[in-house]
């Protein structure tokens, strides 16, 4: 039996059901990784609130 589940319904609790949980996830990740890059450039040089 693989580990792998493979959805065909995403049932969330808020708003509609929907299909395609791995894009999805995919985009998640993606966007996560983006914010995390632009969070870490910032904090590349020290600040002061001076």
């Amino acid at each position: 039996m693989s580990s792998r589940v493979r959805f065909v319904m995403v049932l969330p609790a808020h708003l509609y059901a929907f299909t395609g949980a791995a894009g999805c996830m995919r985009e998640l990740l993606r966007h996560h990784e983006e914010r995390l890059t632009g969070l870490l450039a910032l904090l590349a040089t020290p600040l002061t609130p001076w």
